[in-house]
């Protein structure tokens, strides 16, 4: 899908609740507008009898008592008059919306006036204690349907009430549940547009701890050419360095030869072999004898980790490290003596065995021991430690090297690893800076880990583990959280 698509419909998964929120709002508010045009109605129906009927009636009553006592027939047709727009008054209330008891009330009330019209029509001179009796009744009537529209309007007034509570409610719920729709769904296009760079981000990480196997999942959207742009960049990083490789394999093997052909040449003259040397050729032979040693050493490294890289064979069982590493150090002991430091092997287990390649492993002691002995000043101490350590069910042997060298800062311990990488601050030192970048493959190879941090001694110190009893990627994983 599109990123285009998927921010179209994180949009709309955004606004559908928050409509949702705004339609159910406003039906709830038509509901509560219908409840108070109800209640208005009932307001104006009460005002209608109220004012208008009972006044009338109250009217009634008074022109009944006038004309009882005067005998003006101007009240009596005052009388009929009020009775006549009473009745008017009463058929225009029976058009309101009245309940079931109100009607009730309301048909016993205008029969009665309807009643009492006729008898002032036909009988108001003849007997005027049977129209003072007809008006009590209507009356009592009047009062009966009075009591009727007020328990109707609290009726009215408590849903009105009910309604208004009811809408500010659900407006709440329905905005309470639209913003955590609205947030859920942005949190999920997130989590999925995240993912999705989290993945390019993991790919360059890899790239930058030089590994070549990371790919990228590659999807029909807008990121998909530039997941197969990466890719494209991983092959020609891989092209690129297996043709340095290539070139550093046989270029190193062409200068083998020549090299050799130089030791020995030099070898024979310091010998005498083609004469007497003065004391001035002799030195400088030496010179150039120290020299091609040195070229001879950094060539072979080159070929040495061409070869480790390219995938060479180990014959990986399991063996006793100590007698190993006392082996490895004991060669280079003549080369720290001359420097006066002084090197102390430990080894906090009896026994410490591990799966290796038992030359391997003496050129991973050495190679660091020899790397520590440069980076000491002399009179300095040199550490070497060996133990065992555990990770749940699975063990570990473990090999320190530590100096009390200048260290190395912790933003360039990873890099030392690399190829032609050397310490910072390193000038005064030879070297080309491949023999890190050896042990690294080789540890790897056991399935182990190496890493450097700060030395006992004030220095650096590099850490080497390695599976004690089987090669596994999760037991490299865990030798690493060793």
């Amino acid at each position: 899908m599109k990123l285009a698509t998927q921010f179209g419909l994180s949009a709309l998964l955004v606004l559908l609740p928050m409509l949702a929120a705004v339609l159910v709002s406003h039906a709830r508010m038509q509901s509560l507008a219908l409840a108070n045009e109800r209640l208005s109605l009932r307001r104006e129906v009460d005002v209608r009898l109220e004012i208008d009927a009972l006044a009338r009636l109250r009217r009634l009553a008074e022109y009944q008592r006038k004309y009882a006592v005067s005998g003006d027939p101007g009240y009596a047709v005052k009388l009929r008059e009020t009775l006549e727009a009473l009745l008017a008054e009463l058929e225009l209330i029976a058009t309101a919306e009245l309940g079931a008891a109100e009607r009730a009330a309301l048909r016993r009330f205008i029969a009665r006036a309807q009643q009492l019209e006729g008898h002032a029509a036909r009988h108001l001179d003849d007997d005027p204690a049977a129209f003072a009796e007809l008006l009590e009744r209507l009356d009592g009537e009047a009062a009966a349907l009075r009591r009727q529209t007020q328990l109707r309007a609290q009726v009215e007034a408590a849903r009105s009430r009910e309604l208004r509570d009811s809408v500010r409610t659900s407006a709440w719920l329905a905005s309470l549940l639209a913003a955590a729709v609205s947030l859920a769904a942005i949190w999920l296009s997130s989590r999925s547009f995240r993912a999705r760079l989290e993945q390019f981000g993991a790919g360059l990480r890899a790239v930058a701890q030089g590994s070549r196997s990371h790919r990228l999942r590659v999807r029909a959207d807008e990121l998909g050419p530039v997941a197969e742009s990466f890719h494209a960049m991983l092959e020609a990083l891989d092209q690129a360095e297996r043709s340095q490789a290539d070139f550093i394999s046989g270029v190193s093997h062409e200068l083998r030869t020549p090299i050799v052909a130089m030791l020995e040449t030099n070898r024979l003259l310091l010998d005498e072999l083609a004469g007497e040397l003065t004391d001035q050729q002799r030195r400088m032979l030496r010179l150039n004898l120290q020299a091609a040693e040195r070229l001879s050493t950094m060539i072979n490294d080159l070929l040495d980790l061409s070869r480790l890289e390219s995938g060479v064979p180990y014959m990986l069982a399991q063996r006793e490290l100590l007698g190993l590493t006392r082996a490895a150090v004991a060669e280079l002991e003549a080369r720290a003596g001359e420097r006066q430091l002084r090197v102390e092997l430990r080894c906090d287990a009896r026994e410490l065995h591990a799966r290796c390649d038992p030359d391997r492993y003496i050129q991973v002691v050495q190679n660091l021991v020899d790397n520590a002995i440069k980076y000491t000043p002399v009179g300095g101490c040199i550490g070497i430690r060996l133990a065992r350590r555990r990770h749940g069910e699975r063990a570990f042997a473990e090999l320190v090297v530590a100096d009390s060298g200048p260290g190395v800062p912790a933003e360039e311990r990873e890099r030392v690893f690399e190829k032609f990488v050397r310490r910072p601050g390193s000038t005064r030192v030879r070297g080309v800076g491949l023999g890190l970048a050896i042990c690294r493959e080789i540890v790897h190879a056991h399935g182990g880990e190496i890493w450097m941090d700060d030395s006992e001694f004030g220095g650096a110190a590099v850490h080497v583990v390695l599976p004690c009893h089987s090669e596994s990627a999760t037991g490299r994983q865990e030798a690493v959280s060793a």
